[in-house]
């Protein structure tokens, strides 16, 4: 009998230990998006996050998805092609990364040759990408 209570007792503990562990291995997910171009004084990146907060990575990453394709989609609206290959073959044009988007143009009279990119990442919520905050 001493003996069941004790296995009782052990098995008890060893699911509420595992249940905390699970529960504080659980996170909110933040999208960040990176934004580089050509013309940033001086070439400058910084990063930006979605205010919203995803309760899954999946979520996060479905989130990525729609703000590459809102990009795509707003270029695209505007004329840029979207490129298949490098050397990339259109003046006005998008080229998609992994997780970026870069936006194009060159050889136009009326303007330099400028670039846009923008970098995605899904991040657990305690992690910043722009480093630790000074003090």
């Amino acid at each position: 009998m001493i003996r069941l209570a004790r296995r009782t007792s052990l098995l008890v503990a060893f699911c509420l230990l595992t249940s905390a562990a699970t529960a504080s291995a659980e996170c909110a997910w933040v999208l960040w998006t990176q934004t580089e171009g050509s013309r940033s004084e001086p070439r400058k990146s910084e990063w930006e996050f979605d205010r919203n907060v995803y309760e899954t990575r999946n979520t996060c990453e479905s989130a990525l998805e729609q703000e590459r394709e809102k990009v795509v989609k707003s270029f695209s609206s505007a004329g840029a092609q979207l490129a298949r290959r490098l050397p990339v073959e259109h003046d006005f044009f998008i080229r998609l990364g992994d997780r970026s988007v870069t936006i194009g143009r060159r050889n136009d009279p009326a303007t330099s040759d400028w670039w846009l990119t923008y970098k995605y990442a899904c991040l657990p919520d305690a992690l910043d990408p722009r480093g630790p905050k000074g003090e």
